[in-house]
């Protein structure tokens, strides 16, 4: 019973009180009463700081006293009913209603108000106010009368607190703040106490978990802290609450304890969120679920921590509803204030709902090759093809022009190359049409678009362009295509005999010949075949015999690498 009673306390405190020394709250007319008894909280909050002073006379201002000598009596139940808030009050003095009419909905009456039970051995007695009228002061509250008469039975009935039993009476005797010198020791005991059994309940948990799931392993990276935590803030108030600490410090004792509970399971759910959010990137394919799924993480980050601060504005006294309310009518200012803020905000949603870019995305931003590596509620972060981080504020990464190289389904090859004048016609010729060749079977390349044409003659040497899609998405893999196609062109040249022309700036010491004779003959000799077989490939080959070749050279061959040279060698040596 009692640890559900402090569950409900610590976590129950949406509207407390200020701190000792400090205003309390007030209604919304000004107060009339210069004690402050217009609410059943500031009543019960006052009395207890004035009977806590040792001022009986003044705390016996807040009790319904109807008779004279009842009113003799005030100081000496002032102090009898101190005594028994401080060791046996069941109830949070924290959520009592700061209303001047009250709670309507806790009592029959509405000018009762329950603070809750004195619970002394067998003995359960209300604990309540009442609301009277006096002159020139109006409406207040005060502890009633009913209460009152069965304060001095259960004062006697309660005796010294369990553990007075065990202070001894030099520590006893020794006060400070008006808690003894043995309570404020075993409240610094209870620190370490509380923090050593959070941790074993969190072991025991988890030798407890793997006993009953042999094999399955339970990770607590992340969350094994704050549930040791959580636990430990728990044992700690239960430990507080039989300490018995004067209920004035008490209350506020427990808000300090609610806030740092509010922060322990903070980050608790953080640490789930992040364990969760590491699962599903590890399961979730496709950049798109991976952009999406990481600006929700983000998102939802965002929002635990400001539900957060707004439970610990709440525990902390302010009224959260003033609070969104202001947030509401200064939303221009705040919009105006953080303008960059809410536009990469905007940005970043904007960029993945748009499809723009992902995560893994390869474009071109700003003139920069880059891959994006994280897209944040504020910048997108990306890796320069030198290796480099940089990063793009969302606001201007979406004004931006962005290229996405990792959408298009085919990369391009296109260049010139040339070979020397001193190959013969033939030689040129017969290299053109291998090529095309190797280009119309290649399984990689798109046969439609693809060409090699010769495109000029310069000075020494004969221009041939190169012109063709891979069919790829990815930036290696076009790579290591474009490397086999340039490799089966070097093998086409080399068996045609045909030498690549070299710059009019270089010069050779050699007098080797650059050409191979006996090459350029096999090469005269396989195109005169052509002119005398009609099978003349220029300009182009017939549909039939491109149809045929279509698809028929695997890439890549027979497990081996791309650009085998002997392979190669063998399937275009039967045309020379």
């Amino acid at each position: 019973m009692l640890l559900s009673v402090l569950l409900w306390s610590i976590l129950g405190l949406s509207q407390l009180p200020a701190m000792p020394g400090g205003s309390l709250p007030s209604p919304v007319s000004q107060p009339k009463d210069p004690l402050g008894r217009e609410t059943p909280q500031s009543a019960i909050l006052r009395f207890v700081r004035a009977a806590h002073r040792g001022d009986y006379a003044t705390a016996a201002r807040y009790l319904e006293l109807p008779t004279l000598s009842e009113r003799r009596e005030g100081p000496e139940l002032a102090r009898k009913l101190l005594t028994l808030m401080d060791t046996s009050l069941v109830g949070s003095v924290a959520t009592l209603s700061q209303s001047p009419t009250g709670f309507l909905d806790d009592s029959a009456d509405p000018n009762v108000e329950v603070v809750g039970r004195l619970v002394v051995q067998d003995k359960d007695v209300p604990f309540v106010l009442v609301r009277v009228t006096e002159k020139d002061v109006g409406p207040i509250w005060l502890v009633s009368w009913q209460t009152l008469e069965q304060v001095p039975a259960l004062f006697e009935l309660a005796g010294a607190p369990v553990l007075d039993q065990y202070i001894p009476a030099f520590l006893a005797d020794h006060s400070l703040l008006g808690i003894s010198a043995g309570r404020w020791i075993a409240w610094v005991l209870s620190i370490p106490l509380s923090l050593a059994l959070g941790g074993a309940m969190v072991w025991l948990i988890r030798k407890l978990y793997l006993i009953m799931n042999p094999g399955s392993g339970l990770r607590w990276h992340g969350v094994g802290k704050p549930s040791a935590m959580i636990l430990a803030t728990l044992v700690h108030a239960f430990i507080v609450f039989l300490i018995g600490i004067p209920l004035f410090y008490r209350v506020y004792y427990f808000r300090s304890l609610a806030v740092l509970l509010m922060l322990c399971v903070t980050w608790f759910a953080v640490g789930l969120l992040n364990r969760a959010h590491d699962g599903y990137a590890i399961r979730v394919g496709g950049k798109e679920a991976q952009s999406f799924l990481q600006l929700g993480y983000q998102l939802l980050k965002v929002g635990l921590v400001i539900g957060a601060a707004l439970c610990i504005l709440a525990i902390l006294g302010f009224d959260t509803k003033t609070v969104l309310a202001g947030l509401g009518i200064g939303g221009i200012a705040i919009a105006l204030a953080a303008q960059k803020t809410l536009e990469n905000l905007l940005g970043g949603i904007t960029l993945v709902t748009d499809n723009a870019i992902y995560i893994g995305d390869d474009c071109i931003i700003s003139g920069r090759y880059v891959t994006v590596r994280n897209i944040g509620l504020r910048s997108t972060s990306a890796t320069t093809r030198e290796g480099t981080d940089i990063w793009f504020p969302n606001g201007v990464l979406v004004q931006s022009n962005i290229e996405n190289l990792s959408r298009r389904s085919k990369f391009l090859i296109f260049t010139t190359l040339s070979l020397s004048s001193q190959c013969s016609l033939e030689q040129v010729q017969c290299v053109i049409v291998k090529v095309r060749e190797m280009l119309y079977s290649h399984t990689r390349v798109e046969q439609d678009s693809a060409r090699f044409r010769l495109a000029g003659i310069r000075g020494p040497a004969y221009e041939i362009e190169l012109f063709a899609y891979v069919r790829s998405s990815n930036g290696s893999e076009f790579a290591a295509i474009q490397e086999d196609i340039f490799l089966r062109i070097a093998t086409i040249a080399e068996l045609a005999g045909a030498a690549w022309a070299v710059s009019a700036q270089v010069n050779f010491p050699s007098t080797k010949t650059l050409v191979n004779q006996e090459k350029a003959a096999q090469a005269e000799q396989t195109v005169q075949g052509w002119r005398d077989g009609n099978q003349n490939p220029f300009p182009d080959f017939t549909s039939a015999r491109i149809a045929e070749m279509r698809g028929t050279l695997p890439y890549p061959s027979n497990g081996t690498t791309s650009a085998d040279r002997t392979s190669s060698k063998s399937q275009y040596k039967g045309g020379f």
